[in-house]
């Protein structure tokens, strides 16, 4: 059955080639590559990582030029109301559209969908495009692009332009409330995580305050991880039963596992095993809750038999803690914990018994603190079906 039989009598179904034009970005203009600034200039140039700095209008940019700059170098400058689209690289899979408020230029790695005014609004489409998912339409290629015939032969729904702004006005007028509550949830996420810090920062002083303070290494040693050379030793990938665990398994919780046969039993650590990152961009990241083997860009953290693998985690975790640790990573090419540092940090002079009684505390505060959060997630993951939803009904006619 034709599509145009579920649409309104006065609707029709038409390809966007017939009521867009699209005009790809440009190479980057000569007056920028040697970062000369045009401080009297009014027209942005758009480079593709900017639509990360932006929700929907790109309203700003880091370059701009003027007319005679545009005249004299030739730049070409597209119009105000243009839809703008990653067409190359891995931006494409951010799946983000953004609209330009003013003519402007932009990249190569762009392309921008200017609607046919008599035809179609360009809030029109910027709504319709909201509800397509670029990453459908990637050439297969190592380097991931579209198209423009991809652009090309997609259907909108194409109600009489009166009609496309009431449309428009009832999408901003609803997403506004639902972009208002994803903002409260999001506060309230934030409320939440600071929860455990505070908590930690609390209980830490008391307990210091009471019992006294030693020194973290005088009661835990370390244990670094092992080296392997992805280069020349893949045989030892995907043939043992040992994961072999990296950052991005802990700061990330990636669950894409390599696998290990031969290993240092010094570098094996269980769930309840202490991790920190030593070297990198995540160095002073403390993390558990794995077992396998860790990467020798990490170490191993062991308590004496007078001190909780927990309580030594939230130890690390406390906020004072967390701060010593930061701030002696050094600014070298290659931030790094240095063991020595490790002294700097203070723990509670306590028994096991105080131990277990702080643990099961903190543990309670961190479990409300992932229910809340849990919660608080499900009504994000509603609102944003929500949106999906009623951006459906739009287009076939239903609001």
């Amino acid at each position: 059955m034709d599509k145009e039989n579920f649409l309104p009598n006065n609707w029709k179904i038409i390809k966007l080639s017939h009521v867009v034009k699209i005009n790809s970005g440009i190479a980057l203009p000569s007056i920028f590559r040697y970062k000369e600034k045009y401080a009297g200039g009014e027209i942005p140039f758009y480079k593709v990582a900017q639509m990360n700095n932006h929700d929907s209008l790109m309203t700003d940019a880091d370059l701009y030029f003027n007319a005679d700059i545009a005249k004299r170098e030739n730049i070409k400058i597209f119009p105000k109301g243009s839809v703008l689209l990653p067409k190359r690289g891995g931006a494409i899979l951010t799946n983000k559209k953004r609209m330009m408020t003013i003519d402007a230029s932009y990249d190569s790695n762009i392309m921008g969908l200017k609607a046919n005014n008599q035809l179609l609004s360009d809030e029109f489409l910027f709504a319709f495009l909201q509800n397509i998912d670029l990453s459908n339409f990637i050439e297969s290629s190592t380097i991931p692009q579209i198209n423009n015939k991809h652009i090309e032969m997609m259907l909108i729904p194409l109600p009489p332009l009166n009609e496309q702004k009431r449309l428009v006005t009832l999408l901003d007028t609803l997403f506004a409330k639902i972009d208002r509550s994803l903002e409260l949830l999001n506060e309230n996420i934030a409320a939440a995580d600071a929860l455990l810090p505070s908590a930690l920062n609390t209980v830490f002083w008391e307990l210091g305050d009471k019992y006294g303070l030693i020194q973290l290494d005088k009661v835990t040693k370390y244990s670094q991880g092992i080296q392997v050379a992805l280069s020349n030793q893949m045989e030892n990938y995907n043939e043992g039963l040992f994961k072999f665990l990296r950052i991005i398994n802990y700061t990330q919780n990636s669950n894409e596992f390599r696998y290990i046969k031969e290993f240092s039993e010094k570098a094996y650590v269980q769930e309840n095993d202490i991790v920190m990152v030593r070297y990198g961009a995540t160095a002073g990241f403390v993390g558990k809750g794995l077992t396998g083997v860790i990467a020798n860009n990490m170490f191993r953290v062991i308590p004496n038999h007078s001190y909780l693998n927990d309580f030594i985690y939230y130890t690390l975790k406390n906020p004072k803690n967390q701060e010593i640790l930061y701030s002696n990573i050094g600014a070298a090419a290659m931030p790094a914990i240095n063991f020595g540092t490790m002294s700097l940090l203070q723990i509670p002079n306590i028994d096991k018994n105080i131990q277990t009684q702080t643990v099961a505390y903190l543990d309670s505060i961190r479990e409300k603190v992932e229910i809340l959060k849990h919660v608080q997630n499900d009504k994000i993951k509603n609102l944003k079906t929500l949106k999906a939803s009623l951006l459906d009904r739009a287009f076939k006619g239903e609001l």
